[in-house]
């Protein structure tokens, strides 16, 4: 499901990765999901064309994570003010 991110003036949708990569690949969803699934009525189905292809999106889909967390770790990181507790007297 997208995310909501609320900007003040407009509420922006955003996909996850995975949601973005399966979309981008979707005819080759389809094709697997078709080729797993023949021969299930008499059980000699093959799940593993699917099986692939869902290690394939999981894949994409963290090497983009390890992109996006290498530029995160590149960037110089600020200084926040830590707010801190009272102490009362």
């Amino acid at each position: 499901m997208p995310a909501r991110i609320d900007t003040g003036k407009a509420t922006l949708l955003t996909s996850t990765g995975l949601e973005r990569t399966i979309e981008e690949n979707k005819e080759r969803y389809y094709e697997t999901l078709e080729e797993s699934s023949q021969g299930w009525h008499e059980g000699k189905h093959d799940p593993w064309p699917y099986i692939n292809y869902l290690l394939y999106i999981l894949k994409i889909a963290y090497r983009e994570f390890e992109e996006r967390v290498g530029l995160a770790a590149t960037r110089p990181a600020t200084k926040r003010k830590v707010p801190r507790k009272r102490r009362d007297p």
